[in-house]
């Protein structure tokens, strides 16, 4: 009998050391998994950082396609991880965010909206525009091709009011289909830069991540951004290419409700008037590349941009970006990080409106 409980308690006792192993290794890995998270995060910080830090220190006039900050999306290998670092200016995109805070005094806008749905290939553009509408008015009046809470099956509460995030407009029906055109974001690599981590040139010493270099005139001509970059700017798209690109990339709810005639694709410069012809728009694109707009009165120096068109769409131009997207992505194991913030800039300030991580 004694025999018994020794062998037996020392198989449970194998049994327990056993366990215990198994526990002692999937706690390590589960330590090692939130260390390699927690170190991604804090790359991706201190990236999205070195972004909001170029954006504070461009005291530029004007923002334009031969800003440091809009050559691409920057790509390097940091301490063996991919790193990506973006920004995009939402005075780039289409302004849903001045048709959402006037609802009802945006006929201009409406129409534009629709051409753009149009060249883009969506078949659902009259609908997309009104459910938009019907979405972010105050009031339950039903548009012609819109929708109130009562003509959705899961009754969902509308907002009533302006949209904190696109996603809240992309989730509406109308909105499913994608635009058939391809990205206006362009990649580029942190080694054809000419640079280190933390914007030092190859062969110095570079600054800590949190603690971008300043740079002094916005023109990408000071440590971080310098001649390295050249004076190549993203090629112009084609319209109506077969590729399809997220709405993100086109549409914003933050901007500040005008559009950059610097850096505006040509697709959302096309949709603005019907004026606004291809060769107007190829006119304006091949001048602001060698030399950005400094004011909207310089589009009458654009062969057929005359005074009718200009009084037309003069309100809803500018040629400096006030609010901004800054993206920082890290891939690499245990999985991806990817944080992106809003920012609203003034002067060399930069408030942040929304601020995501995934």
């Amino acid at each position: 009998m004694i025999l018994m409980m020794v062998i037996g308690t020392i198989i449970f006792a194998l049994t327990l050391s056993a366990r215990m192993t198994q526990l002692g290794i999937e706690t390590q890995r589960l330590m090692n998994y939130t260390q390699n998270r927690e170190n991604n995060y804090l790359m991706a910080r201190s990236a999205l950082e070195i972004g909001i830090n170029l954006l504070r220190n461009d005291s530029g006039d004007t923002d334009s396609l031969q800003d440091y900050w809009a050559k691409g999306e920057i790509t390097l290998q940091w301490e063996g991880r991919p790193v990506s670092l973006r920004i995009v200016d939402e005075e780039s995109k289409f302004p849903l965010s001045y048709m959402q805070n006037n609802p009802d005094d945006c006929s201009y806008l409406e129409a534009a909206l629709t051409r753009f749905m149009e060249m883009g290939g969506v078949a659902s553009g009259p609908a997309a525009v009104d459910q938009f509408l019907d979405w972010v008015d105050p009031d339950g009046a039903r548009r012609a091709q819109g929708a109130e809470e009562a003509d959705y099956s899961d009754s969902r509460k509308f907002k009533d009011g302006p949209c904190h995030s696109l996603y809240e407009v992309t989730a509406l029906p109308a909105w499913q289909e994608l635009p058939h055109l391809r990205s206006p974001r362009k990649e580029f690599s942190w080694e054809d830069s000419g640079l280190g981590i933390g914007g030092a040139p190859v062969g110095q010493s570079a600054a800590t991540p949190a603690a971008a270099q300043s740079a002094s005139d916005g023109k990408g001509t000071a440590e971080f951004g310098g001649s390295s970059f050249g004076n190549s700017v993203p090629d112009a798209q084609t319209l109506g290419a077969a590729e399809t690109s997220p709405w993100g990339e086109w549409m914003s709810v933050y901007s500040c409700g005008k559009v950059n005639i610097n850096t505006a694709p040509v697709e959302v410069l096309r949709s603005l008037d019907e004026k606004m012809t291809e060769t107007v728009v190829n006119e304006i694109d091949s001048m602001r590349r060698s030399s950005a707009f400094k004011d909207i009165n310089d589009l009458r120096n654009v062969t057929g941009f005359d005074e009718d068109l200009r009084h037309r769409v003069s309100n809803y131009l500018c040629v400096k970006s006030q609010t901004f997207e800054v993206r920082a992505v890290v891939r690499s194991v245990p999985g991806t990080v990817k944080l992106t913030a809003i920012v609203e800039r003034s002067g060399n300030q930069v408030k942040v409106l929304r601020w995501e991580v995934n």
